[in-house]
């Protein structure tokens, strides 16, 4: 028995639960016998509460002996332990409790006090019951005596959502409590959400599903006629327990050591990409963000392991497209220390020879070459990385295109092939617009060449003269495409009167 289900025992005896009978029906104690006996209520399609009014399961229950033993003595270890109180003391006064439960159930059901309800006179049953001191108990038993034939988890949900539906104005409180706590303690059992869920392709699928019911995404999910989720997600706003329950699968699920899929890395990560997006859009009372974040930043460290890493890099050939993998894992993953160790990768990639050799060495145009350094320094701009990464990536990517500028002489090959400064100027902003120039050293070197040009005596007469515009047109034109490169209004109009 896990160490933290002791730690749960014992907060509820420390809270003064489980010191009568009525307490054994309180959420936590339920809560505890679920975790106890998962087994047999999985295998009867019981729920904690149901088992509790069921006088027919709790004799399976006691007449198996150890079954009980069993859930006695963990819960008197555990609080024995918090309580520094004998073991023996503890069973003997959880027994009687144990006692006091069965024979409560079974008088009433000598005394006829649980009777078949049709699901549309609940809303009555429930108002009449609303102050009678066991009032909850009476109806919670009329509710499982109308599920106790249920063939599957989803005909019970089916069951208790059709009694909502009609009896929810005249039940009040009391009936929309009583169901959902039973939809809210269906959701939070694995075996009952799968059957809820039904087969999907793979596990990613059925955690996607699982949120897109939980979002009410109707575009999203699967409508079928006779599957309660897509009716719970219309009226799960207004359950609290059932929502929390359902939250906290997804939480389960995220921490689940199970692959979403498992035909690729990369198909892997894009599905998780999704599920974050999703879990983030569901943050409010019920998802919990720190809940969320953590179990989505757990999950995240599967990718960014050195086998992972090698994996999704070994995929690519030529350094370059090793560092677009790196970006692309870092789109998907979450959490800054992740994160990081994808930066740590991409520097030490562009830091490389081989990265250098690619670019100094290769058989493609220039032009080419700079504007894949340039779709590469943007990448790393929009990535996450921290930013001091992200502007190591880009310096890293500027000095190699402003050497490789300088390398081919970029600038004095226009410098010799264009005959005035406004084709020059024309030469450099046609290359800008087609995303040549890095930000950095490349493109002050740009700026500097473009602010000597429009310096030049009688530019702005030869620039109209050279586009065909009438002179406010081409003010206008040429000041918006000198804002582009990183000069401003006033720095054009400064320039232009000089």
């Amino acid at each position: 028995m896990s160490d933290k289900l002791h730690e749960t025992i014992a907060q509820v005896g420390a809270q003064g639960c489980c010191s009568k009978v009525e307490d054994l029906y309180a959420p936590p104690a339920k809560r505890i016998l679920a975790r106890l006996l998962p087994d047999f209520l999985i295998k009867h399609k019981l729920t904690a509460t149901e088992l509790l009014h069921r006088a027919e399961m709790l004799h399976r229950v006691e007449s198996t002996g150890t079954m009980l033993q069993f859930v006695v003595q963990q819960v008197a270890v555990a609080r024995a332990s918090s309580e520094n109180r004998p073991v023996q003391e503890i069973i003997r006064e959880f027994n009687k409790l144990v006692d006091g439960v069965i024979a409560k159930v079974h008088n009433a059901k000598r005394a006829e006090l649980f009777v078949e309800t049709p699901a549309n006179k609940f809303g009555a049953i429930a108002r009449k019951l609303t102050k009678h001191p066991d009032g909850l108990i009476l109806l919670n038993s009329a509710l499982y005596l109308h599920l106790r034939d249920a063939k599957t988890w989803n005909e019970k949900t089916l069951r208790l959502l059709s009694i909502l539906q009609a009896g929810r104005t005249e039940g009040g409180v009391l009936l929309c409590g009583a169901v959902d706590t039973i939809i809210g303690e269906i959701l939070a059992t694995p075996a009952a959400l799968a059957d809820l869920i039904g087969s999907r392709n793979t596990f990613g699928d059925s955690l996607i599903a699982l949120l897109h019911y939980f979002l009410n995404m109707k575009e999203e999910a699967q409508m079928i006629d006779g599957e309660a989720l897509p009716q719970l997600a219309q009226l799960l706003p207004s359950l609290p327990l059932s929502r929390a329950a359902m939250a906290g699968q997804i939480i389960d699920q995220i921490y689940s050591l199970e692959r979403l899929r498992e035909d690729s890395l990369d198909n892997e990560m894009r599905m998780f990409r999704d599920v974050a997006t999703l879990v983030r859009s569901g943050i409010g009372d019920a998802l919990k963000s720190e809940d969320a974040n953590a179990a989505l930043e757990l999950r995240s460290k599967r990718f960014v392991t050195s086998d992972s890493v090698v994996t999704g890099l070994s995929n690519s050939v030529l350094p370059d497209e090793k560092l677009d993998w790196l970006f692309f894992a870092e789109d998907c993953v979450c959490g800054e220390r992740n994160k990081q160790i994808l930066a740590e990768n991409a520097i030490r990639i562009a830091m490389a020879d081989s990265f250098k050799t690619r670019f100094q060495v290769s058989s493609l145009p220039l032009s080419r070459r700079l504007q894949r350094l340039v779709a590469l320094s943007k990448a790393a701009s929009r990535s996450g990385f921290h930013e001091n990464d992200r502007k190591q990536l880009a310096a890293i990517f500027d000095a190699m295109a402003f050497d490789l500028a300088a390398q081919s002489k970029l600038f004095e090959v226009i410098e010799a092939r264009t005959p005035n400064p406004v084709d020059k100027a024309l030469t450099l902003l046609k290359l800008h617009e087609a995303g040549t120039f890095t930000e950095g050293r490349l493109a002050q070197k740009v700026r500097d060449l473009m602010i000597g040009y429009m310096a030049t005596p009688g530019f702005l007469a030869s620039y109209i003269k050279r586009v065909k515009a009438d002179p406010a047109g081409a003010v206008g034109e040429l000041t918006e495409q000198m804002q582009k490169i990183g000069l401003t209004a006033s720095d054009v109009r400064e320039l232009l009167a000089a």
